[in-house]
């Protein structure tokens, strides 16, 4: 920023905060913060939950701070039809909470054989390299009967299409999300949802799924179970996350361009 300042004196720079300002250099300190405040024309944070992480310690909430939420969009107009097909869709990592998620599916998969169960995903973007905690997760699933499965990475697109054809999207993240991009997608793609009460994930389901306090294997077995059993109110999450869906692509890029010509103006 100091950089951009000296070479473009009345530049209008706009920071974007998509991660926790407390965990990042150049803004863990108040001084820090207090300088991004001084030195920006406007601060966006992908959520309040992180905007609020910003302000901690800060006397001000100063109008120069925003929240600009993650869009998503359909890659495809393809319409799907739902399979009873429960899944997981993230990084293969220990804080998105995969190895919940099977511990439940240990313990319900051979009662509800009609019923696949999936797990999407790898330790990183775009490949199916080993870490300790993917093999985990694969020998979990090689534990488990022929209803259980693992893709490892698929592409943006083969995923969301598992997405739209899943009735239930599983979302056990043990970390505070900073956005929580995979319940919007999930919301987006007509899915019931059980996520976590952590980080900015209650700003983006609200009433729109199952919400979990201090998650655990227990809670979401016992979640799992209401929607398998459950067709209406199953449905009815499903509905609610679809039609009342806001975090599309489009209102995020209106409220930018609304945010830039402000910026400029003033």
């Amino acid at each position: 920023l100091k950089i951009i300042k000296k070479k473009v004196k009345k530049a209008k720079i706009i920071l974007f905060f998509h991660n926790d300002p407390l965990e990042m250099k150049g803004s863990k300190s108040i001084k820090d913060r207090l300088y991004l405040i001084s030195n920006c024309s406007g601060i966006c944070f992908v959520s309040n939950y992180i905007k609020n992480q910003f302000l901690i310690d800060l006397n001000d909430n100063t109008e120069k701070l925003h929240v600009l939420y993650n869009g998503v969009s359909l890659v495809s107009n393809i319409k799907h039809k739902k399979e009873k097909l429960i899944t997981f869709v993230g990084r293969l990592v220990q804080e998105k909470g995969a190895h919940l998620f099977l511990e439940a599916v240990k313990k319900l998969h051979k009662k509800y054989k009609d019923w696949d169960f999936m797990v999407v995903g790898s330790t990183y973007l775009g490949t199916n390299s080993k870490t300790i905690y993917s093999e985990k997760i694969r020998a979990l699933v090689l534990e488990l009967g022929s209803n259980v499965k693992f893709t490892g990475y698929l592409s943006y697109q083969k995923s969301q299409t598992i997405i739209q054809k899943s009735e239930i999207l599983i979302v056990p993240s043990i970390w505070d999300e900073p956005f929580g991009l995979v319940v919007a997608e999930g919301m987006l793609c007509g899915c019931a949802i059980i996520t976590s009460n952590k980080g900015a994930i209650p700003e983006i389901i609200k009433d729109k799924g199952i919400l979990l306090d201090n998650i655990n294997v227990k809670k979401i077995m016992n979640s799992l179970e209401l929607l398998i059993n459950n067709n209406s109110l199953r449905n009815s999450f499903q509905k609610k996350a679809k039609f009342q869906f806001k975090f599309t692509a489009k209102n995020s890029a209106r409220t930018l361009d609304h945010l830039r010509k402000k910026i400029m103006i003033g």
